[in-house]
């Protein structure tokens, strides 16, 4: 879920940092809305009103939410995380939204490497050893960086 606000109303909590977290009650389900990365551009980038952005994922069973509710429920469900994180704060409505439907795409599946509770860095390693991924790094697993070092990994490997 990708939110476009008129004003960055976030930076001045958290600092502005690139991403900030929000941990779930007790009555709300486990991965609703709980990683906000920002993808304003930095006060040096020249920029128009609206060019802030927070993109958010959902994760585990509420992944079925997008199956059931429709984008604009979506984004109000998101919204009300983002007024329950900043109380003290006027937030806006969203100029625009979007909602992907990754788990309906027959190319991608909802397609997210996980390493089950319990495991230990060795199931990287092990997924590592015939393939290069963002999921096949152990220092930098779940980023653009694990994938990029997977994919200098491989080239080497072929290259000897």
């Amino acid at each position: 879920v990708a939110l476009q606000f008129t004003e960055n109303f976030w930076a001045k909590k958290t600092q502005s940092a690139d991403y900030f977290g929000n941990v779930a009650s007790v009555t709300l389900p486990r991965g609703l809305f709980n990683v906000f990365y920002d993808f304003s551009p930095k006060a040096d980038v020249c920029c128009s009103a609206g060019s802030n952005v927070l993109m958010c994922y959902l994760s585990g069973e509420v992944v079925d939410l997008v199956k059931v509710k429709s984008d604009a429920e979506t984004a109000a469900i998101c919204l009300e995380t983002l007024r329950r994180l900043f109380p003290e704060q006027k937030v806006p409505d969203p100029l625009n939204y979007m909602v992907s439907h990754w788990s309906q795409d027959p190319d991608i599946g909802m397609a997210y490497s996980y390493i089950k509770v319990g495991a230990d860095g060795e199931d990287y390693d092990i997924v590592a050893e015939d393939l290069a991924k963002r999921a096949s790094n152990r220092q930098f697993p779940q980023t653009f960086t694990g994938a990029l070092v997977s994919g200098l990994r491989e080239v080497y490997k072929i290259l000897g």
